[in-house]
Parts: structure tokens; sequence; C-alpha cells
């Protein structure tokens, strides 16, 4: 990460990069990264390592503009990893070499599977946007979405909510109360209509979240231990021993 955040010669490029990295900052830092009172300067953040989930006196200023401007977050270090909610930037570490593991068979299991119109996607991005800036921002780590929106001609780097036919999550030690609470609520706000959750351990077990049209929420999951297998939205087949 030092590299991208090296010393910029062009003054004016540096103010900007300055004014971001201190907005990265203070955004993935669970403490103030400069002292208030004191004036003491930002320390280093390991971007791989830090976690968000503690209040920001900054948002509420009144002039606070909640949200990612695009420019800000194609600017951010290629290697991060980051979701965005309610316009707090969050990151999380690298995957383990396991969760990884998984969510390359299911993602190969899926594309075997899918229809000519379809195609799953891996570390690709669904955004809401509010007043022009991104509000939301998820990384599943697995959707499948029109294969159209995977052509030269489309060229896209993020979708809508309503163009992810399923979303999947394998879950790790860092997004343990993300994936099993935080994601089932916002997913089915976002009316994903299906939403499949991977538990690594202790054997690997699916939980298939269905969307209920009538209520907007989830219905109970349904768990699958050996097969997880449907015809909706088209037939497809994830043998959970193969993920051992």
């Amino acid at each position: 990460m030092d590299d991208e955040w090296s010393i910029e010669p062009d003054p004016a490029r540096a103010v900007e990069k300055a004014r971001l990295r201190e907005r990265v900052y203070r955004a993935i830092s669970t403490h103030s990264p400069m002292d208030a009172e004191t004036g003491e300067p930002f320390t280093r953040v390991d971007f791989m390592t830090a976690a968000v989930g503690s209040y920001d006196p900054y948002l509420e200023k009144d002039d606070v503009v909640i949200g990612w401007p695009e420019e800000d977050l194609d600017a951010l270090p290629e290697k991060l990893r980051y979701e965005i909610e309610d316009g707090i930037l969050t990151v999380s570490p690298r995957p383990t070499f396991e969760h990884q593991r998984i969510a390359y068979l299911a993602n190969k299991m899926v594309e075997e599977q899918c229809p000519d119109d379809w195609w799953p996607l891996q570390d690709a991005e669904i955004r809401i946007y509010e007043d022009g800036n991104v509000k939301q921002a998820r990384s599943p780590d697995l959707m499948v979405v029109p294969r159209k929106l995977t052509t030269a001609e489309a060229n896209c780097c993020w979708i809508e909510p309503k163009d992810a036919v399923f979303v999947l999550e394998v879950v790790s030690g860092s997004s343990r109360i993300s994936d099993r609470m935080t994601k089932v609520g916002l997913y089915a706000e976002w009316k994903i209509p299906l939403y499949l959750r991977i538990e690594p351990k202790p054997i690997p077990a699916l939980y298939e979240y269905r969307l209920d049209k009538e209520t907007g929420l989830y219905r109970t999951p349904l768990e699958h231990t050996a097969i997880f297998a449907t015809d909706d939205p088209f037939p497809v087949r994830i043998e959970l021993e193969s993920l051992r």
C-alpha cells in the first residue's frame, strides 16, 4: 500500500491525495486518527486489518456529504477491499485461502450450469447512489447477473440491486455478523430474490434465503449440508461435500 500513497510531485494532486487519505483514515479507524486538541498527525493505519464500526462525529457536520463520490472511490488503492454502509466506508482483511477456495469452487459450479443469458461474478460490486454519491456498496463473494452486463460494450464495473438474480456469501471470521444478520436484511430490502450463505465450519453448510414477495422479507432459511439444488432462477446444483 505504501507505493500507492507515495509522495506526489504535483502540488495540486498532492493536496487531493492528502484529502482523500484523511477521509479514508477517518473512515477505517475505530479511533480518531488525529487528536483535535494537540493536532498530532495521523498514525499509519494497516488497511488490511482495519475494521469499522464506531460512531464518527465527522458525519454530524452540516456541510458533510454522506456518501462517496465516484472519483474518490476510483482514487483508492486498487487492492483495498471495501464496502460502504450508509455512507461509511468499511474495509476488511484479505480472505483466507480456505475462503478463497470455497468461493472459487462455488463460482465454478455455478458457472458450469449458468444459462447463456446469465453469468456469475466474483469481486463485483452492487451500488446504491444518493444525491450523486455512493451511499451503499456491497461486494458479495459471488453474484449472478445478466450476461449482457459483462460484455466490453456494456463496460460495467458495478450493478444495481435489480440486476442481481442471486448472491452468495462465504462466512469468515470478520464477516459473521454482516453475513448472518446485516446482509439478510439489506439484500431483502434490495429485493434480491435469492441469498445463499455458506458456513465453512465445522463442515460446509449452505443456508438458502428466499424472498417473500408479500412481506418483502426473506423466509426462514433452509439448511443444506450435502447438496443444494434449485430450478429457480435456473437449474443449479452446489455440492457442499466438494467444498470441504
